[in-house]
């Protein structure tokens, strides 16, 4: 058996979960798609959402991961994505969930 850290003078550390931190955490991966010529007014918008990161732009597509705590923080800022002008629309490629 094991004798455990102390008998190595090694800092114990801890077995109990409530002993860590844990961060929950969603991830979606997102194609934003935009009117012609509204790119730069819709990356201007995403710039200022700090959980957003843009990945890319083609033709009319935005890409994107937007990270949050939770699935429903995500939803919601897919939500307020959608709402910018020139959007015509947001779609998610992949979502992960971490708990």
């Amino acid at each position: 058996m094991f004798p455990g850290p102390a008998a190595y003078n090694l800092p114990d550390p801890g077995n109990s979960i409530t002993e860590r931190t844990v961060r929950n955490m969603s991830i979606a991966g997102i194609i934003v798609e935009v009117r012609n010529g509204s790119d730069a007014s819709v990356l201007a918008g995403l710039a200022q959402m700090p959980q957003i990161s843009v990945f890319g732009v083609k033709e009319n597509q935005i890409v994107t991961v937007i990270e949050g705590d939770n699935a429903a923080s995500v939803n919601d800022a897919i939500s307020r994505v959608s709402l910018f002008d020139g959007v015509l629309g947001v779609y998610p490629v992949s979502i992960s969930e971490d708990a």
